[in-house]
């Protein structure tokens, strides 16, 4: 997939908090927005040892991917958006769509997940878009390094 590339400056409107999905560490994930009030996601701290790529994923593209998927997903239905990337941002990912609740455990299928109403998503982040509060402590992204590509072998 193609990786939408920007110097657009993305601001912060909420920093949210949740467990990996194995458990062993707690993440800080940011959400921002663009000039064009178009909401991204971001990995921004985790207290493990597990590294994490720290760019600025479009909600919109995340969503198209996972509905690509045509029902129950993994995380692995993530990793083509991040190839060459961390293995870890895409399970991160999951973990801070699912404790934003856009999207919930599969009833069907084990260790799965499906897309939830987004729109319940969007009625709690309105506001927060709505009142141009921006939050700049995104200057430091965490105190674990995130892989970069010079790290990443090909």
């Amino acid at each position: 997939m193609k990786k939408e590339t920007s110097t657009e400056t993305i601001h912060t409107i909420k920093t949210g908090n949740c467990s990996s999905r194995s458990g062993k560490s707690k993440l800080t994930y940011l959400i921002g927005t663009d000039s064009a009030s178009e909401i991204h996601f971001r990995i921004h701290g985790n207290s493990g040892n597990g590294f994490f790529n720290n760019d600025w994923i479009p909600l919109k593209t995340l969503l198209e991917l996972l509905g690509k998927s045509g029902g129950a997903f993994t995380s692995f239905t993530l990793h083509p958006l991040l190839k060459g990337k961390s293995n870890n941002t895409p399970a991160f990912l999951i973990a801070s769509l699912l404790e934003e609740g856009i999207i919930h455990r599969s009833l069907s299928e084990k260790r799965c997940y499906e897309l939830s109403d987004v729109s319940v998503f969007m009625a709690k982040i309105k506001p927060l878009m709505e009142s141009k509060k921006v939050i700049e402590k995104d200057s430091k992204p965490s105190k674990k390094k995130p892989v970069t590509e010079s790290l990443v072998s090909e």
